[in-house]
């Protein structure tokens, strides 16, 4: 595995794009409720997703 120091930027932003998008996911495929409680639980707002 590559662990190269300028990567680690890029993984950040593209592992928090993801999780931001399955956030999105959960709350219009799932429960709202639980989407929102584990938004907040990881200090994100609703405004912050890409719904």
């Amino acid at each position: 595995m590559d662990n190269d120091p300028e990567l680690d930027p890029i993984r950040k932003e593209v592992d928090e794009d993801s999780l931001l998008e399955d956030l999105a996911d959960e709350f219009v495929n799932g429960d709202p409720d639980d989407a929102l409680a584990r938004a907040e639980e990881l200090g994100y707002d609703i405004d912050d997703l890409p719904l």
